[in-house]
């Protein structure tokens, strides 16, 4: 039974209880305090090192997509018609000549 959190590296162990964990590799306990998994990672690096590089793979690759999605998610947000920041709401659109009766009007306002 693998506690809640979703590190790649659980699918090599199994939870015995609260405080260890069994390789599945080679059945050794191992001591996981608060499911810490730094202990798990490098057990297999330096005793499973294939294993370690597939997972260090297949973590890069998890990164890579994670990072895809929130690109797309950025783009999705930057790209929606939402409110204007205020600096595009300052950005004067239309020009008036000095007569025309909303320059004046805006003038008034300004000065006043």
């Amino acid at each position: 039974m693998a506690p809640k959190s979703t590190s790649l590296i659980w699918q090599y162990y199994i939870k015995e209880n609260n405080n260890f964990v069994k390789c599945k590799a080679c059945s050794k306990k191992l001591l996981t305090k608060n499911s810490n998994t730094k202990g798990l990672w490098v057990h297999l690096k330096s005793i499973h090192p294939m294993d370690n590089i597939e997972l260090e793979k297949l973590a890069n690759e998890q990164k890579i997509e994670k990072s895809k999605e929130n690109e797309s998610l950025r783009n999705k947000l930057n790209n929606n018609d939402s409110q204007p920041t205020l600096k595009q709401l300052f950005v004067k659109k239309e020009k008036y000549e000095s007569s025309h009766p909303k320059q004046i009007k805006f003038d008034c306002r300004l000065f006043d």
